[in-house]
């Protein structure tokens, strides 16, 4: 097992932050999210930052902690709740994630404004969990 490098993981942490609380500040409403080409891209990209983050950051840590090489994000964030780094349900959560991270890069059928605007509270708190949850791990 290898030293993790805790100024690293905290500086990830701080850039993720950083991008999540921009999100936390960008007020919208649904219609604005569907048709305000200011909006929409900006909370795009924040969201895109910010979950991208935090699969970096769950990378690392399994990197560290010499778990196999997870083939999908899902495995990567469950490889992490299996080791006890994060609990189960922020690994279902953050897995969730990534599949909302790809719908929004990849468009698949459409994106779906009604449930962006419906999960966006759920995500926020999502995210912070996981990082509050690396935190406690590199300081422990």
């Amino acid at each position: 097992m290898s030293i993790v490098d805790k100024d690293y993981i905290k500086q990830k942490i701080a850039l993720a932050l950083k991008h999540l609380e921009k999100l936390e500040k960008t007020s919208f409403t649904k219609e604005q999210l569907a048709n305000d080409m200011d909006i929409y891209p900006k909370v795009y990209f924040l969201y895109q930052n910010v979950i991208e983050r935090c699969l970096g950051i769950a990378s690392y840590i399994c990197q560290t902690q010499n778990l196999p090489v997870a083939t999908t994000a899902r495995d990567t964030f469950v490889q992490l709740a299996d080791k006890n780094i994060i609990d189960k349900d922020t690994a279902r959560r953050l897995s969730g994630a990534y599949g909302f991270r790809n719908m929004l890069i990849h468009d698949y059928d459409e994106v779906n404004v009604d449930q962006i605007y419906a999960d966006h509270e759920h995500n926020l708190m999502n995210t912070r969990e996981f990082l509050k949850q690396v935190m406690v791990f590199i300081e422990a």
